[in-house]
């Protein structure tokens, strides 16, 4: 017999007026129908707070273990077996608290279903609402509903990553942000000094990754780890998430639990705890060979450690990343006294050009030695830098393919986009050996004046 496979379902339930919702009424529930969940409620932000929301409004999560055709587990003497489907699950948690409840796109109105049922039984829906309206009236239309929201004072990012100095003036035009950085060890740290830097502007190659970077908004901290070339945006986002408490019996435990459903041990773990989801951002981020030698239940945990100023240390020694990033972000930069602070070295953005000349200017007087340690394109470029006139075995290929490029697109009659984007191909090669043969200049300049390359 082959089973369906068990998947974690998540929802919400939403309190409606003159009814009280808590996470004990719906425990009780699903307690009394023995389902395999568990049930937690939303804290209270500053954000909230300043919208108007109280301690009544806030809603119930709830997470469930399910099979993929959406079929709740059930309890039967200590085996988890298919129940309820979930929509007639939200049917009951709306009848049982009169709260709308909404679990993996299925929606149950409670007011909807009071006016049907008062319908069916022929009450007069129309005297049991009049209150309602004749309510409504007397208030009127009272306008735009203006937020005062609390101030922002949100510290600026900080990044961590395997790139070296002769990205940082690209990286600070990107994040339109000064920066100053640190290396440490085999990690650079950079510090923005603007709050609002967005270094997700930044693209990255794979030799720069993982590129981890710690931000906050409000009061959620956010790791955002990439671990691919690209832009941080497609990388990993941890942060702390509202926990919640499984629904079992005093002596029951998820880990007794046995079933035949494929990934139901991992379904049931991840009740207790969201991030051993076998779907979280947590598990793909281990599934990487960068971080397959973590372990997950150790990381699961300090993830949902409380999201104070320790939270970043905690996580980043668990994924055996450098913890002074989170000494950096907590202290909103780099220390001005102590040993580190004579290391510091400080970055203003400029301009694409301005960008480019730093970023050159970087390359140009590296030493060959620390080149070479960037691989084969680095050992190619060291051999440059000792005899600059190899680097015409790059620039005339550049030339001539860069111009042709550019006569097949200008000589056609017809562009479609490919041949447009030959074209641009063609204009960046002959932009690069531009700059190849300037500084191949600059090299053969230097070292007629005695000026040899550093090893």
């Amino acid at each position: 017999m082959t089973y369906v496979p068990a998947v974690r379902l998540t929802g919400e339930l939403h309190p409606n007026p003159g009814y009280p919702l808590t996470v004990d009424t719906v425990t009780a529930h699903l307690r009394s129908r023995r389902l395999l969940a568990a049930v937690g409620q939303y804290d209270l932000s500053a954000l909230a707070r300043a919208a108007g929301v109280t301690e009544a409004d806030r809603s119930v999560i709830i997470a469930l273990a399910a099979t993929e055709d959406e079929r709740v587990f059930v309890l039967e003497n200590g085996k988890a077996q298919q129940g309820l489907s979930v929509a007639e699950l939200c049917a009951e948690l709306a009848a049982a608290t009169r709260a709308n409840v909404e679990i993996s796109g299925e929606y149950v109105d409670a007011n909807e279903t009071e006016i049907e049922d008062t319908f069916e039984r022929g009450d007069g829906a129309d005297e049991s609402h009049s209150g309602d309206r004749a309510d409504d009236d007397a208030h009127g239309d009272s306008g735009p509903i203006v937020v005062e929201l609390p101030d922002a004072d949100d510290p600026a990012p900080v990044l961590i990553f395997r790139g070296k100095a002769d990205l940082l003036p690209m990286l600070a035009k990107d994040a339109e942000s000064p920066l100053e950085t640190i290396t440490h060890g085999d990690w650079t740290i950079v510090g923005f000094e603007d709050a609002a830097a967005d270094p997700g502007r930044h693209g990255w190659t794979r030799s720069e990754t993982p590129v981890i970077e710690l931000s906050a908004i409000g009061e959620d901290r956010y790791l955002t780890i990439l671990t691919s070339r690209g832009a941080l945006i497609q990388g990993c986002t941890l942060t702390w998430q509202t926990p919640t408490t499984p629904v079992l019996g005093d002596e029951e435990t998820f880990e007794a639990i046995t079933g035949d459903h494929p990934g139901l041990a991992a379904v049931l773990a991840s009740l207790a705890n969201p991030h051993l989801d076998p779907e979280s951002e947590m598990t793909r981020l281990l599934s990487d060979p960068a971080f397959a030698h973590i372990d997950a239940h150790q990381l699961a945990t300090a993830l949902q450690l409380p999201p104070d100023e320790h939270w970043f240390t905690r996580v980043l020694t668990v994924l055996e990343l450098p913890a002074l990033a989170a000494a950096v972000f907590e202290a909103g930069g780099f220390a001005t006294d102590g040993e580190d602070s004579a290391r510091v070295t400080r970055v203003e953005p400029g301009g694409f050009w301005a960008s480019m000349r730093a970023v050159l200017q970087v390359h140009d007087t590296a030493s060959p030695s620390e080149i070479e340690r960037k691989g084969i394109f680095g050992r190619i470029y060291a051999a440059t830098v000792r005899q600059p006139a190899r680097m015409l075995f790059s620039i005339v290929p550049e030339l001539a393919l860069g111009s042709a490029a550019l006569a097949w697109v200008a000589t056609s009659d017809h562009r479609p986009w490919w041949l447009i984007a030959v074209g641009f191909a063609g204009g960046l090669a002959i932009l690069d050996a531009v700059v190849d043969i300037a500084l191949m200049i600059r090299r053969i300049t230097r070292q007629r004046r005695g000026i040899s390359p550093r090893n």
